[in-house]
């Protein structure tokens, strides 16, 4: 169970963060979930990028009552997805794009790397464009993606 700090307001206790805590419906030991949050509007995209050997995975959340409760709406793993991959390691919204960086790790080091472009459509997100570099722009460690 998470460690919460609670504080005294007039005798009574009571826990200073009412929003709770986000928690994947399914939870693996070392998967670093909480990496890389972004919100936007009711939804908040968190990152597990070590869940499964580092192959990864973004999780979905969403409010309808300003934040009071959440619940997992979408979990997103990478369409060619590798142990190592490091998939969520890399996160941003804007409006109905979603934009998931991957780093496919080598010997330690990233590796060339892809980013998948996700649209919003009905409430669910659906990968629309894997970016990469060009042939030849990337080496190891370059942290593309």
């Amino acid at each position: 169970m998470p460690e919460r700090r609670l504080e005294e307001e007039l005798g009574q206790w009571s826990d200073p963060a009412p929003f709770g805590i986000l928690v994947p419906d399914v939870q693996i030991e070392g998967m670093n979930f909480g990496f890389a949050p972004k919100a936007a509007g009711n939804m908040v995209a968190i990152t597990g990028f070590a869940e499964n050997n580092f192959e990864g995975a973004v999780y979905i959340f969403e409010t309808e009552d300003q934040g009071l409760t959440w619940s997992q709406a979408q979990r997103i793993a990478a369409s060619a997805g590798t142990h190592g991959s490091a998939y969520g390691v890399a996160l941003d919204i804007h409006e109905d794009l979603l934009f998931v960086g991957r780093n496919e790790f080598n010997f330690g080091l990233p590796g060339p790397g892809r980013v998948y472009v996700f649209r919003r459509d009905g409430g669910l997100w659906e990968e629309v464009s894997i970016l990469h570099a060009e042939e030849g722009q990337t080496q190891v460690g370059a942290f593309f993606g």
